[in-house]
């Protein structure tokens, strides 16, 4: 009997194909892995696009509040300076102010 070479490249055809099969199952899985690996870096993008468009909308909002709140300041402002508000407020102020000689009388009383 001739002994058998250690060198010897033959394989069986069903050890060739059950090894192709191994190589297409476990490239499958890669694929599937590398798509879900895409399909969840999209998702963390398309969430990372979603807060900073809700924190611009924050930002805008609370930017447009400002102006809101200093255009009232300013026409309170304004509204302060016209000659007609600033004689009621001279008004209101002398009309709780007593007379000066009530004032005086007053003066004496306590004296």
């Amino acid at each position: 009997m001739a002994p058998r070479s250690s060198h010897a490249s033959t394989s069986s055809p069903s050890t060739l194909l059950s090894l192709v099969r191994l190589h297409l199952l476990l490239s499958l899985l890669l694929s599937l892995l590398s798509l879900l690996s895409l399909l969840s870096l999209l998702s963390l993008l398309s969430l990372l696009s979603l807060l900073s468009l809700l924190s611009l909308l924050s930002l805008l909002s609370l930017l447009s509040l400002l102006s809101l709140l200093s255009l009232l300041s300013l026409l309170s402002l304004l509204s302060l300076q016209h000659p007609r508000v600033r004689g009621s407020v001279r008004s209101s102020q002398q009309a709780n102010r007593l007379p000066p000689h009530a004032e005086r009388n007053a003066a004496l009383r306590r004296d």
